[in-house]
C-alpha cells in the first residue's frame, strides 16, 4: 500500500514539475529558462528537479507530450465516432480550441521544441505529434 502511495505522490509531483516547466518555458523561452527557474517555480531545490527530468531538454520533451497527448486522444475519439461529417468537424474545432485554453503554456513551447529538436525530436513527442495530424487528416478526408 505504501508503494502505491509513493508512486502516486511521485506522479503528482512529476505533473507539477511538467506544469512548472511549461510555465517557465512559456514565460522565458527554452533558452532563457534554467532548471533553477523551474525548481524555484516548484518550490524545490535545483538538484531535486533531476529526480523528475535528466535534463532541460527532457523537461521540454515532457512538456510537449503533456501538451499534445490529450489532444491526440480527443481526435481519435472524434474519428472513431459515428457522427456525421459536420458534427465531427465542429467537434474537431471545439477540441482544438479547448486544448489551447486548457494547456496553453505547454502548447506555447511547441515552436521552441521544433526549433531545438528539429527532426530529431524525442521519439514519443514526434510520434504523438505526427499521429495528431494524421488523425485530423483522416477526419477531414
Amino acid at each position: 500500500m505504501a508503494q502505491v502511495s509513493e508512486r502516486s505522490r511521485y506522479q503528482s509531483q512529476k505533473q507539477l514539475a511538467i506544469r512548472s516547466a511549461a510555465s517557465v518555458f512559456a514565460e522565458k523561452g527554452f533558452h532563457g529558462a534554467s532548471t533553477k527557474d523551474i525548481a524555484e517555480r516548484m518550490g524545490i531545490k535545483q538538484g531535486s528537479l533531476y529526480y523528475y527530468f535528466k535534463s532541460k531538454e527532457e523537461a521540454l520533451g515532457e512538456v510537449c507530450l503533456y501538451g499534445i497527448e490529450d489532444y491526440v486522444e480527443r481526435m481519435r475519439n472524434i474519428a472513431a465516432s459515428d457522427q456525421p461529417f459536420e458534427a465531427k468537424l465542429m467537434a474537431i474545432i471545439t477540441s482544438h480550441l479547448s486544448s489551447y485554453r486548457e494547456r496553453n503554456e505547454a502548447l506555447k513551447v511547441l515552436p521552441d521544441a521544433n526549433a531545438i529538436f528539429g527532426t530529431l525530436a524525442p521519439e514519443p513527442v514526434s510520434y504523438t505529434h505526427l499521429r495528431a495530424h494524421e488523425t485530423e487528416a483522416d477526419l477531414v478526408c
